[in-house]
């Protein structure tokens, strides 16, 4: 008898908490919508962190919109050429992050596709850019992966959080003349990590809610930090940079290693390309000024691509990027033309 009461009372429990926590997701799911991506990111202890290999991710918010995302078998965004498949064609290498990868557009609306298909077969176009990156994990990405595909021109693309999210993930120093690599141990329960990346609790809303009202301000309190790792969006663009005659510490960390990143793949002879997100490279004036000084000694070429904007409106994503279908289309229409007519 005792157990029969045991059983029902477990019962009444359980069935209890799975009408609550329902009733939870949908009070969330219509009154307080939240974004939902899925699979998220793997861990690696190489990188801190790497897109999943050959999923399609999810990344939407619930009657606003939806974006898919597949990766190819070597976890980046479209289909890849290797090496041995790209004889004496034109190789170009994208090196960037979330805007490259293209977050916010559907499959084939990112500007490497749209310069593959108005470039055609003399040129092979990969990108290799990762969300969340900076400069540190990108220049790895090249040396590691990138550089194996013979690239004849590398476009190089600059965000407003680079310079501050560069110390984060510290996986690339440069020492005594050359780059250093060294693995990133700065993972609170990586295991933990990996399982709720691929969970499908990334679709829930509530979980959602609980992640980004709850989980990242917290982590964000207790570590100081205003970025959670892996965390996408916005971030802000106005905040003032401080400057003393060198720039601020942030700055030099970048140009540290971008300059010497430029300067080996004029050595190399590989021809360099740089663009930056809408204006941004511009709060960093000892970043810039570090640009305008390596393009005009030859090493790079530097791309501002506002002017291509001009008259353009609503060229964002609803997700928030800056960059929707219709700014990538312009951007991979503006490269093609540059690669085109330089050749």
């Amino acid at each position: 008898m005792n157990l029969k009461r045991v059983a029902f009372g477990t019962t009444t429990v359980v069935l209890g908490s799975v009408l609550v926590l329902l009733g939870c997701e949908l009070l969330v799911r219509f009154l307080s919508p939240q974004p939902y991506y899925y699979p998220r990111y793997q861990y690696s202890e190489q990188y801190g962190h790497l897109m999943r290999k050959g999923v399609r991710i999810v990344n939407g918010l619930p009657g606003v919109y939806e974006f898919h995302y597949t990766t190819n078998e070597y976890g980046f965004r479209g289909p890849l050429v290797p090496a041995s498949k790209i004889g004496d064609r034109h190789s170009v290498v994208i090196v960037g992050d979330s805007y490259s990868f293209g977050t916010g557009v559907d499959d084939g609306e990112e500007y490497s596709e749209v310069m593959q298909r108005l470039l055609g077969p003399d040129y092979v176009v990969n990108n290799i850019a990762v969300e969340g990156f900076t400069l540190t994990q990108e220049i790895r990405m090249f040396y590691e992966f990138g550089i194996q595909l013979r690239p004849q021109t590398v476009i190089l693309q600059f965000c407003g959080n680079d310079p501050g999210e560069n110390p984060a993930e510290p996986v690339t120093v440069y020492r005594d003349g050359h780059f250093v690599f060294r693995d990133t141990g700065d993972v609170s329960s990586p295991r933990i990590q990996a399982f709720l990346a691929n969970s499908p609790i990334q679709k829930s809303q509530l979980y959602n809610f609980l992640r980004l009202r709850v989980i990242i301000p917290l982590y964000e309190k207790l570590h100081g930090e205003s970025n959670y790792p892996g965390q996408t969006g916005d971030f802000d663009n106005h905040r003032p940079i401080k400057q003393d005659t060198l720039g601020s510490p942030l700055e030099r960390y970048y140009n540290d290693l971008f300059v010497p990143f430029a300067k080996d793949l004029k050595k190399r002879g590989i021809r360099m390309l740089m663009i930056s997100v809408n204006g941004e490279v511009d709060r960093f004036p000892a970043i810039k000024a570090k640009i305008l000084e390596l393009d005009h000694d030859g090493f790079l070429e530097y791309i501002d691509v506002q002017p291509w904007f001009l008259g353009v409106t609503d060229f964002g994503s609803p997700e928030g990027h800056k960059w929707g279908a219709k700014a990538h289309k312009i951007i991979g229409e503006h490269l093609a033309a540059v690669l085109q007519t330089s050749r």
